[in-house]
């Protein structure tokens, strides 16, 4: 039985394979900001800023570093040994973790 993946699994494995958790905004930005998982390869998805506080109020990840000017503000994310512990376990590939959605059309 395949695992379904889900916005904290993608957390977990973009991390776990050298990538990036970004939580990003300008102060202009009505929705709060733009969370995304990517990797150098070129991968990106976007992620909920829910399921980055739940893995940070888990002790998986923690803040990195980042910026914050009061204009805009970034916030990098970083594997905790306990995440690390958990991504390691994940048998899910970074390309199927950070695949894009299917767009269903009416055709």
């Amino acid at each position: 039985m395949m695992m379904r993946v889900n916005d904290f699994i993608r957390i977990l494995v973009a991390l776990r394979d050298g990538g990036e958790v970004v939580w990003q905004s300008d102060l202009d930005d009505p929705d709060g900001g733009v969370c995304s998982a990517s990797h150098r390869s070129g991968l990106q998805r976007a992620v909920r800023l829910d399921d980055i506080l739940r893995c940070v109020s888990a002790g998986l990840i923690v803040p990195n570093h980042g910026f914050d000017n009061g204009l805009r503000f970034r916030h990098e994310y970083r594997l905790t040994p306990a995440g690390i512990n958990a991504a390691k376990h994940l048998k899910v590939p970074l390309a199927r973790a950070l695949a894009t959605k299917p767009r269903i059309t009416n055709s």
